[in-house]
């Protein structure tokens, strides 16, 4: 069979010749002959090159179930032809496990080809095999043995003697004499009866309803055995009523695993908790459903209890509470804590209809409120462990839209911000406030008592970031209206005698170093305003300029009299007079 077909795609032309051929021999060859020539978009031969082919044997439709998949790689001739055998490839896919298991008897079988030049296989189109390929079915015929007798599953010949026939005892033909005359049947029983003679039983489903006599039965009711024999008898009654395909029981308590239910539903079962389960909802969307219908009103309840001991002994309870329309509500987690035998249980955590979650709280206002009922401020976190840490992504201590803190990273340093701004930044070694120029250390009615460093205090004093530059022209007269006291603290005595200035006195003297108005910021808003100080600081690094040009103008001062009574020297020793 020669069959041939042009397929163009994007890039090429492929021109196929199909040709396959068997021969029905002893031994059926396992593959199916193809031959074709590849061609480009303009016709011509693709020669002397590699091509990888790809065969999909397809059962029922030209889109039907993939039986057989293999890949090939071919070179074409000078001409542009190749040669491959379906059947020899690399299997890549499909339902059959070997080419060899391809049941060709069954339905159409289809072949579809694609072929891949460099950029990716491309199909060339799907045809139906025809007669040739179908020879492959014909394998079982030549090869089919002659059998034996012996050899059907369903045959047992062993035993048998001379003159016996194949009897069928139900499940497997059996040798077994003749019976002749009026004798009492012996060997295996067969039809309706299995077993064997003389004491042969009904066999599995040989009782049938058209087989049974009426015997006696009234309409309804059932063959029960008393004891000797099979009679007719009534259904026993059932609690259960039935209303359509629905049962219900609605008078008394119904037990599972228990003859003595203490409730409407009682399910019991006394094995280890570990392995056992008293009940079990199955399902893709599997829920336990619990509705109160008689109080509809908020305040309602519903919920599940945890009893060990007794009914009458609560232990633990999930309770959902209803508090608006549509089953609108919050659920409750109670725990008891007393060994007193009751039902009545405090409430430890509730979920409200916000998702808000409240511990020690039923009115929880945050995603999470801790509070203490007897009216204590600790809540407290203990962790116990090797290394006892609290680990938290980000935390927050108060409002953070209008105040508090929360520590976070800025930097890989450790930080601690304020609206998510970064206001100080901290490692082991330093720490700093963030912005740059932004932040005071204390104020002057929050003053620190003390601060130590080793090093000093240092002001930033670049010329690159200071503007309108003039000479100072506080000095020496300046310093000589200051007035160094001695004198101690009003609320601090304790911390003995100091020595300082008066900012009073130095705001009439140099007014640039005393602090008389005090930044207050609006945590609302963002806006700074500056206000009277309650109490006046001193700038008292920024006297030593005025401190260093009262010294420059004392030293000139030195230096002219220096000068004059080197003169006055001279002359008194030009007049004779002797100067030690």
């Amino acid at each position: 069979m020669n069959l041939s077909t042009k397929v163009l795609s994007a890039f090429l032309t492929f021109s196929l010749l199909f040709l396959c051929g068997s021969h029905l021999e002893a031994q059926t060859p396992q593959g199916i002959n193809y031959q074709a020539v590849a061609r480009d978009a303009d016709g011509n031969p693709i020669t002397n090159s590699n091509i990888d082919v790809q065969f999909s044997l397809l059962s029922g439709s030209a889109n039907g179930t993939l039986v057989w998949e293999e890949t090939h790689s071919a070179n074409s001739n000078s001409l542009g032809l190749f040669n491959l055998v379906i059947g020899d490839g690399t299997n890549t896919g499909g339902s059959a496990a070997s080419f060899s298991d391809i049941d060709w008897s069954g339905d159409d079988h289809f072949l579809k080809v694609e072929v891949d030049f460099g950029s990716g296989f491309t199909e060339m189109g799907t045809t139906q095999f025809m007669s040739v390929p179908y020879a492959l079915s014909a394998q079982s015929v030549v090869d089919m043995p002659v059998m034996e007798l012996g050899e059907l599953d369903d045959v047992n010949t062993s035993g048998a003697s001379n003159g016996d026939v194949l009897q069928w005892d139900g499940n497997n033909w059996v040798p077994a004499a003749v019976s002749g005359g009026g004798g009492a049947p012996s060997g295996p029983a067969g039809g309706d009866l299995s077993g064997s003679y003389p004491d042969p039983v009904i066999a599995d489903n040989a009782v049938t309803a058209d087989k049974l006599d009426q015997m006696g039965a009234s309409s309804g009711q059932v063959l029960q055995w008393d004891g000797s024999s099979w009679t007719p008898e009534d259904v026993p009654g059932s609690k259960w009523s039935e209303d359509g395909s629905d049962i219900y029981y609605d008078d008394g308590k119904v037990g599972i695993g228990t003859d003595e239910p203490y409730t409407t539903l009682h399910v019991e079962n006394n094995e280890d908790m570990a392995g056992s389960t008293a009940g079990e909802v199955d399902g893709e969307n599997a829920a336990l459903t619990l509705v109160n219908p008689v109080n509809l009103g908020a305040g309602a309840m519903t919920g599940i209890r945890f009893n060990v001991s007794s009914v009458s002994n609560t232990g633990g309870a999930i309770a959902f509470e209803r508090t608006g329309g549509q089953s609108q509500g919050r659920l409750h987690f109670a725990t008891k804590s007393s060994n007193a035998v009751s039902n009545e249980i405090p409430i430890r955590m509730t979920i409200s209809q916000d998702g808000n979650v409240g511990i020690g709280t039923t009115s929880p206002n945050t995603l999470l409120e801790i509070a203490n009922p007897s009216g204590s401020d600790t809540v407290g976190l203990h962790m116990l462990g090797s290394d006892n840490y609290i680990r938290l992504n980000s935390w927050r201590i108060g409002d953070l839209g209008s105040g508090g803190i929360g520590p976070g990273s800025f930097g890989g340093d450790m930080a601690i911000t304020r609206n998510n701004v970064p206001h100080y930044t901290f490692w082991m070694s330093y720490f700093r406030p963030m912005p740059d120029n932004t932040v005071a250390l204390g104020g002057l009615s929050n003053r620190w008592t003390s601060v130590f460093a080793s090093n000093g205090t240092i002001n930033t004093s670049d010329m690159r970031e200071k503007t309108n530059i003039q000479n100072s022209t506080y000095g020496l007269s300046e310093v000589m209206q200051m007035r160094a006291v001695n004198f101690e603290w009003i609320d601090r005595p304790q911390d003995g005698t100091k020595i300082g200035f008066i900012a009073q006195e130095l705001l009439d003297i140099v007014p640039e170093v005393v602090v008389t108005k005090e930044k207050v910021e609006n945590r609302e808003t963002g806006e700074v305003t500056y206000v009277e100080a309650e109490n006046y600081g001193v700038y008292y690094s920024d006297l030593l300029p005025v401190f260093s040009r009262a010294i420059q103008e004392q030293q000139a001062i030195i230096e002219a009299q220096k000068e004059e009574l080197d003169k006055i020297k001279q002359v008194l020793k030009e007049a004779g007079y002797s100067i030690d």
